[in-house]
């Protein structure tokens, strides 16, 4: 999270300094971005960055938590509640939505950087725990076989791997919208129901060799 005096600073200095980090992270790969760059651009010195930011991943993650909360907002409005994969599809399209705007080199880079330690993040943020504590806009998480804490972290990647992936086939233009959701169903489907046809499946829903 950003310092006290960063939330104490004029509005158009802010706009300034997360214009310019954003700007940084639309055009290089998270491990390349230049905190000196992103405080040069903004007019401030590097000892002047971390006067308000404790580090890059910091300034990154409140640029991220802004979007978050614009989806979130964008959620409450439409009043409608998701099981775990639609709402994956629904987060899926607000994120595509921004191919041809001035956001998508930025959200492009994102998707990009994405790495195996944003889903705890993800669960911290959605609560979805053992404890069973319903994210609001989650339904029907009791119709899942299984809901361990453990199993659920490995769900929620798999998720979090289908709309990467579906996404960047989306970004780097080899796909038309409607067939980076179709290749983002069937990966859904396949998590949804499995990969053995049900003749070849036990009572229990195992497998038969």
């Amino acid at each position: 999270m950003p310092t006290e005096a960063f939330f104490h600073l004029e509005e158009q200095k802010k706009k300034v300094l997360l214009e310019s980090a954003i700007d940084e992270f639309s055009a290089l790969p998270y491990e390349k971005v230049s905190i000196f760059k992103i405080a040069q651009n903004a007019g401030v010195s590097r000892s002047g960055f971390y006067y308000y930011f404790k580090d890059k991943e910091d300034i990154y993650k409140y640029l991220i938590d802004q979007i978050k909360d614009e989806f979130t907002t964008e959620l409450s409005k439409e009043k409608q509640r998701y099981d775990i994969f639609s709402l994956c599809k629904r987060i899926f399209s607000l994120l595509a939505r921004v191919k041809g705007t001035s956001r998508e080199a930025f959200i492009k880079q994102i998707v990009s950087n994405a790495k195996p330690d944003d889903v705890n993040e993800f669960l911290d943020n959605f609560e979805l725990c053992a404890e069973k504590k319903h994210f609001e806009y989650l339904c029907d998480l009791d119709d899942l076989n299984s809901y361990s804490e453990q199993e659920m972290t490995s769900l929620t990647w798999l998720l979090i791997c289908s709309s990467v992936y579906a996404l960047q086939r989306y970004f780097a233009g080899g796909e038309s919208l409607e067939r980076a959701e179709e290749r983002l169903d069937k990966m859904l489907n396949m998590l949804k129901y499995g990969v053995i046809k049900e003749s070849k499946r036990d009572r229990k829903g195992g497998a038969i060799c």
